[in-house]
């Protein structure tokens, strides 16, 4: 996630790129939602309110990202160019791996893509994207991490989230399912075939009793521009 510098160029002559199809994450969430375990995350209009958000969501090219007002989108950094970002305040995200993201970090068009559309999905949850934090960033802080830790040395919530989503609808996980500890072989095995978000995935940072708290009580789905832009 991105956040917009102030001053930058107006969306005049930016080509506008067509919307995703959302029906894996909304189809994902209210079966996520039915089971009836999540009210604090996705109750009281949370949910609805993601939703609009994400469907709302415009998609752009990296280079439309730049003239949008979020510079840390551009290819020109070297290795620290992320492979896709969200801009909460004005609901845009741009999904291009480069080339060298693709070969040596394993990144994808289409797990970058479900990555900022997690970010849409939740941070649209609060009605006021980049300002508020979601209950389901406050579900995923209140779930102990490894050590002498916080989750925030690791990385924010909010990415945490969006790991979490692309993890589990790329592997049609169930969004009924309950995980037990005869579970943690398999997907213990499954995480360490995840890419690293910066130094660390959900693999490295969770023990085995933590690890269940958050496959099963999070609702599922660096920084500039006020810091509430994602960037991944």
């Amino acid at each position: 996630m991105a956040f917009k510098l102030k001053g930058m160029l107006t969306n005049d002559g930016i080509k506008r790129r067509k919307k995703e199809n959302n029906n894996d994450i909304e189809t994902y969430i209210k079966e996520r939602q039915a089971t009836g375990r999540f009210e604090d995350q996705l109750g009281g209009g949370q949910m609805e309110r993601g939703l609009e958000t994400l469907k709302s969501a415009e998609k752009v090219s990296r280079e439309d990202m730049v003239k949008r007002g979020y510079p840390e989108a551009t290819f020109y950094q070297l290795g620290s160019s992320p492979s896709g970002m969200y801009g909460p305040e004005d609901n845009i995200y741009m999904a291009e791996p480069t080339l060298y993201q693709k070969i040596f970090g394993g990144k994808t068009e289409s797990g970058t893509d479900l990555h900022e559309r997690a970010h849409a999905f939740e941070i649209g949850t609060t009605g006021a994207p980049g300002n508020v934090e979601s209950n389901i960033q406050k579900a995923i802080k209140n779930i102990p991490v490894k050590g002498n830790y916080t989750i925030s040395d690791y990385m924010h919530p909010s990415e945490v989230f969006a790991e979490l989503l692309e993890f589990k609808l790329q592997n049609k996980i169930d969004p009924k399912k309950i995980f037990t500890k005869k579970d943690l072989p398999k997907l213990r095995e499954k995480l360490k075939k995840e890419k690293d978000y910066g130094m660390f995935n959900i693999n490295d940072i969770y023990d085995d009793d933590n690890l269940l708290r958050l496959m099963n009580e999070v609702a599922d789905v660096n920084n500039t521009k006020n810091n509430n832009t994602r960037t991944a």
